[in-house]
Protein backbone atom coordinates (compact mmCIF):
# COMPACT_ATOMS: atom_id res chain seq x y z
CA UNK A 1 0.00 0.00 0.00
CA UNK A 2 1.30 3.48 -0.90
CA UNK A 3 0.11 6.34 1.31
CA UNK A 4 1.96 9.49 0.35
CA UNK A 5 1.54 12.45 -1.94
CA UNK A 6 0.60 9.85 -4.55
CA UNK A 7 -1.39 11.46 -7.35
CA UNK A 8 -3.91 9.37 -9.22
CA UNK A 9 -2.93 9.40 -12.89
CA UNK A 10 -4.14 7.32 -15.84
CA UNK A 11 -0.69 5.72 -16.07
CA UNK A 12 -0.70 4.68 -12.41
CA UNK A 13 -4.28 3.41 -12.64
CA UNK A 14 -3.03 0.85 -15.18
CA UNK A 15 -0.73 -0.76 -12.61
CA UNK A 16 -2.35 -0.17 -9.20
CA UNK A 17 -5.84 0.12 -7.74
CA UNK A 18 -6.65 3.30 -5.87
CA UNK A 19 -8.64 3.88 -2.70
CA UNK A 20 -9.85 7.36 -1.90
CA UNK A 21 -9.18 10.00 -2.90
CA UNK A 22 -8.13 11.32 0.48
CA UNK A 23 -7.05 14.84 -0.53
CA UNK A 24 -7.09 17.22 -3.49
CA UNK A 25 -3.82 19.13 -3.61
CA UNK A 26 -2.97 21.85 -6.11
CA UNK A 27 0.21 22.69 -7.97
CA UNK A 28 1.69 25.86 -6.49
CA UNK A 29 4.92 27.84 -6.34
CA UNK A 30 7.49 28.24 -3.54
CA UNK A 31 9.66 31.38 -3.50
CA UNK A 32 11.99 33.16 -1.11
CA UNK A 33 9.98 35.09 1.47
CA UNK A 34 11.07 38.53 0.25
CA UNK A 35 10.35 37.83 -3.45
CA UNK A 36 7.21 39.64 -4.60
CA UNK A 37 7.87 39.17 -8.32
CA UNK A 38 6.07 35.81 -8.58
CA UNK A 39 2.37 35.92 -7.74
CA UNK A 40 0.91 33.65 -10.44
CA UNK A 41 2.10 30.95 -12.87
CA UNK A 42 2.64 33.44 -15.71
CA UNK A 43 5.21 35.25 -13.56
CA UNK A 44 7.51 32.24 -13.99
CA UNK A 45 8.25 33.34 -17.55
CA UNK A 46 11.92 34.30 -17.82
CA UNK A 47 12.73 32.74 -14.44
CA UNK A 48 14.74 29.70 -13.35
CA UNK A 49 12.25 27.25 -11.87
CA UNK A 50 13.03 23.90 -10.27
CA UNK A 51 10.89 20.78 -10.18
CA UNK A 52 11.54 17.12 -9.53
CA UNK A 53 12.72 14.76 -12.23
CA UNK A 54 9.78 13.04 -13.88
CA UNK A 55 7.23 15.15 -12.02
CA UNK A 56 3.82 16.06 -13.42
CA UNK A 57 4.43 19.58 -12.10
CA UNK A 58 7.50 20.04 -14.26
CA UNK A 59 5.67 18.53 -17.22
CA UNK A 60 2.82 21.03 -16.74
CA UNK A 61 5.28 23.97 -16.74
CA UNK A 62 6.90 22.67 -19.93
CA UNK A 63 3.49 22.20 -21.60
CA UNK A 64 2.21 25.65 -20.64
CA UNK A 65 5.35 27.74 -21.08
CA UNK A 66 7.92 25.74 -23.04
CA UNK A 67 11.26 27.51 -23.29
CA UNK A 68 9.83 30.74 -21.83
CA UNK A 69 10.60 29.24 -18.40
CA UNK A 70 14.08 27.95 -17.62
CA UNK A 71 12.98 24.68 -16.02
CA UNK A 72 15.60 22.78 -14.03
CA UNK A 73 14.81 19.26 -12.89
CA UNK A 74 16.63 17.80 -9.92
CA UNK A 75 16.32 14.36 -8.30
CA UNK A 76 14.32 15.60 -5.31
CA UNK A 77 12.43 18.60 -4.03
CA UNK A 78 14.91 19.02 -1.19
CA UNK A 79 17.53 19.66 -3.86
CA UNK A 80 15.25 22.26 -5.45
CA UNK A 81 14.67 23.99 -2.11
CA UNK A 82 18.43 24.15 -1.50
CA UNK A 83 18.83 25.78 -4.93
CA UNK A 84 16.06 28.25 -4.07
CA UNK A 85 17.64 29.14 -0.72
CA UNK A 86 21.01 29.53 -2.43
CA UNK A 87 19.60 31.83 -5.11
CA UNK A 88 20.36 29.51 -8.05
CA UNK A 89 16.63 29.34 -8.92
CA UNK A 90 13.80 31.79 -8.32
CA UNK A 91 11.03 29.26 -7.67
CA UNK A 92 10.14 25.65 -6.99
CA UNK A 93 6.89 24.15 -8.23
CA UNK A 94 5.00 21.05 -7.13
CA UNK A 95 1.99 20.22 -4.97
CA UNK A 96 1.07 22.82 -2.35
CA UNK A 97 1.21 20.21 0.41
CA UNK A 98 4.86 19.42 -0.33
CA UNK A 99 5.80 23.09 -0.64
CA UNK A 100 4.02 23.96 2.61
CA UNK A 101 6.02 21.25 4.36
CA UNK A 102 9.30 22.76 3.18
CA UNK A 103 8.22 26.29 4.15
CA UNK A 104 7.23 25.08 7.63
CA UNK A 105 10.54 23.36 8.42
CA UNK A 106 12.19 25.18 11.34
CA UNK A 107 15.35 25.97 9.35
CA UNK A 108 13.23 27.54 6.56
CA UNK A 109 10.72 29.56 8.59
CA UNK A 110 10.73 33.17 7.51
CA UNK A 111 12.90 32.33 4.48
CA UNK A 112 10.31 30.77 2.16
CA UNK A 113 6.67 31.26 1.27
CA UNK A 114 4.09 29.42 -0.78
CA UNK A 115 2.58 31.81 -3.31
CA UNK A 116 -0.96 30.41 -3.01
CA UNK A 117 -1.80 30.28 -6.71
CA UNK A 118 -3.41 27.01 -7.68
CA UNK A 119 -3.10 25.82 -11.24
CA UNK A 120 -4.05 22.16 -11.15
CA UNK A 121 -5.78 19.47 -9.16
CA UNK A 122 -3.53 16.74 -7.82
CA UNK A 123 -5.84 14.01 -6.62
CA UNK A 124 -4.18 11.94 -3.89
CA UNK A 125 -5.19 8.32 -3.61
CA UNK A 126 -3.90 5.30 -1.75
CA UNK A 127 -2.29 2.79 -4.07
CA UNK A 128 -2.99 -0.89 -3.57
CA UNK A 129 -2.21 -4.03 -5.53
CA UNK A 130 -4.05 -4.03 -8.86
CA UNK A 131 -7.52 -5.61 -8.57
CA UNK A 132 -7.49 -5.64 -4.74
CA UNK A 133 -11.17 -4.74 -4.47
CA UNK A 134 -11.42 -5.93 -0.86
CA UNK A 135 -8.47 -3.77 0.18
CA UNK A 136 -9.83 -0.72 -1.68
CA UNK A 137 -13.22 -1.14 0.03
CA UNK A 138 -11.63 -1.42 3.49
CA UNK A 139 -9.45 1.67 2.97
CA UNK A 140 -12.37 3.63 1.49
CA UNK A 141 -14.49 2.78 4.53
CA UNK A 142 -11.70 3.91 6.89
CA UNK A 143 -11.29 7.17 4.96
CA UNK A 144 -15.03 7.85 4.99
CA UNK A 145 -15.10 7.31 8.75
CA UNK A 146 -12.31 9.89 9.14
CA UNK A 147 -14.18 12.35 6.92
CA UNK A 148 -17.41 11.81 8.89
CA UNK A 149 -15.98 12.06 12.42
CA UNK A 150 -13.84 15.16 11.74
CA UNK A 151 -10.48 13.48 12.31
CA UNK A 152 -9.47 14.08 8.67
CA UNK A 153 -9.87 17.86 9.03
CA UNK A 154 -8.24 17.90 12.48
CA UNK A 155 -5.22 16.02 11.13
CA UNK A 156 -4.87 18.46 8.24
CA UNK A 157 -5.07 21.47 10.53
CA UNK A 158 -2.48 19.98 12.89
CA UNK A 159 -0.01 18.73 10.28
CA UNK A 160 -0.44 21.19 7.41
CA UNK A 161 -1.85 24.41 8.84
CA UNK A 162 -0.45 26.32 5.84
CA UNK A 163 -2.81 24.66 3.35
CA UNK A 164 -6.54 25.32 3.20
CA UNK A 165 -8.68 22.72 4.97
CA UNK A 166 -11.06 22.02 2.14
CA UNK A 167 -14.11 19.80 2.10
CA UNK A 168 -13.14 16.14 2.06
CA UNK A 169 -13.20 14.65 -1.43
CA UNK A 170 -15.84 12.18 -2.55
CA UNK A 171 -14.69 8.60 -2.21
CA UNK A 172 -14.32 6.93 -5.60
CA UNK A 173 -14.33 10.17 -7.59
CA UNK A 174 -10.97 10.57 -9.32
CA UNK A 175 -11.95 12.73 -12.29
CA UNK A 176 -12.34 16.12 -10.65
CA UNK A 177 -12.17 18.99 -13.14
CA UNK A 178 -9.92 21.92 -12.28
CA UNK A 179 -11.57 25.33 -12.00
CA UNK A 180 -9.49 28.47 -11.59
Amino acid sequence: MVVATYSVTPERQKVVSFAGPYYIAHQDILVRAHDGSIKKPGDLVGKKVCSGQGSASGDRIEEQYGSKVNLIRLPGYGDCVNQLLGGQVQAVTTDNTILAGFAAQPQNQGKLKVVGTFFSNEIYGIGLKKADAKGVTAVDQALQAMFDDGSWRASLQQNLPQVPAETPPTIGKFDIPFHQ
